[in-house]
């Protein structure tokens, strides 16, 4: 994940978070079909990057676009 978001930097807020959005959604599809299976490990594991991704999708559309360093606690990089 650290080399997608590497590559994802000089994106426009809006497409990234499209992106964190899809790969969310990609997530929880994995998820529900490891939990068929009962496989709950893998499911969890999913489920958790689903998670991640969906809080990311949020921050890049709500926080970081109202600030002014595109950086919701204003960390420099």
């Amino acid at each position: 994940m650290l080399l997608v978001n590497k590559l994802v930097r000089n994106l426009d807020l809006n497409v990234r978070a499209e992106l964190y959005e899809e790969k969310a959604v990609e997530l929880l599809e994995k998820a529900r079909m490891y939990l068929e299976r009962k496989d709950s490990v893998q499911a969890s594991e999913k489920a958790w990057r689903a998670c991640a991704s969906a809080v990311k999708a949020f921050a890049e559309k709500e926080v970081w676009s109202t600030t002014d360093t595109g950086n919701c606690m204003g960390w420099q990089e």
